[in-house]
């Protein structure tokens, strides 16, 4: 998951919106949306290659959602799947702080990571390559593969865009397709500096990456009502931005037994 947008306590109905797209190889095998076999209480896409979530949550309410960090190769040959961190967090009991810590005492054995995590009280950050971690306030945030907030144009492109469909109570996924399969690059001038050719940071930059071999996978929603009620949308491309098909998925969020 390469670009996420999040209105936290900020619609006049709902706790929590989330609209997202997932930049991956198109030759790595992943599952659609859906209610997972192995742990039906876990509603989301899945990596087939680690087993893991970029973005799921669970029928009590917690949600996850992981972006790798950009660094120079060589740095993400590490034991454990960042993927991980979402599931762990879904299937576990501790609060967000407590999850913060335990992630942290582990960092150096994932590959550089944001997570955004919570309930439907809490909304939390954790990274292993910043120190500044714990819960926000209520507010809008856009994460990419900086850290969160980080003053890329696609990240602050995708902050105005969830605030302004916060204000103006939109909900409907497709409300969020225009700017999800917005192909623009930044100018030069506005890319971040990186370690890596000019082309390579062009195609990086647009909120809907196309190529053939790595680029945009997914754009999915999700929404939490103040009442419980969630609803997840997600529409999936193959290479150079072919649409191949959507699902949805609505539940209520329970206690869990």
């Amino acid at each position: 998951m390469c670009l996420v947008s999040i209105a936290w306590q900020q619609h006049p109905d709902l706790a929590l919106l989330i609209a997202a797209n997932r930049d991956e190889r198109f030759d790595r095998p992943s599952d659609p949306l859906g209610w997972w076999h192995a742990d039906p209480d876990i509603l989301g896409g899945r990596d087939r290659e680690a087993g893991g979530a970029w973005l799921a949550l669970h029928r009590c309410g917690r949600f996850g959602v992981v972006t790798n960090f950009r660094e120079m190769p060589g740095k993400g040959d590490k034991p454990r799947s960042r993927g991980d961190l979402v599931t762990d967090w879904l299937t576990g009991d501790m609060s967000t702080d407590d999850y913060a810590e335990a992630v942290l005492t582990r960092g150096a054995d994932y590959a550089g990571f944001n997570l955004l995590y919570g309930d439907p009280t809490t909304l939390a950050y954790v990274s292993n390559r910043t120190d500044q971690h714990g819960p926000l306030a209520p507010g809008t945030y856009a994460l990419s593969n900086g850290l969160l907030d980080s003053a890329w144009p696609k990240v602050d492109a995708a902050r105005r865009a969830m605030a302004q469909a916060a204000a103006a109570g939109r909900r409907d996924p497709y409300a969020f397709m225009p700017f999800l399969t917005d192909t623009t690059q930044a100018p030069d001038n506005q890319l971040p500096v990186e370690d890596i050719d000019i082309e390579r940071r062009r195609a990086l930059s647009a909120p809907f990456i196309l190529d053939h071999r790595y680029g945009t996978r997914c754009s999915t929603v999700v929404s939490m009502s103040t009442e419980g009620d969630v609803q997840m949308f997600e529409q999936r491309f193959e290479a150079r931005g072919t649409p191949v098909g959507h699902d949805s998925a609505s539940f209520r969020i329970r206690p869990i037994d």
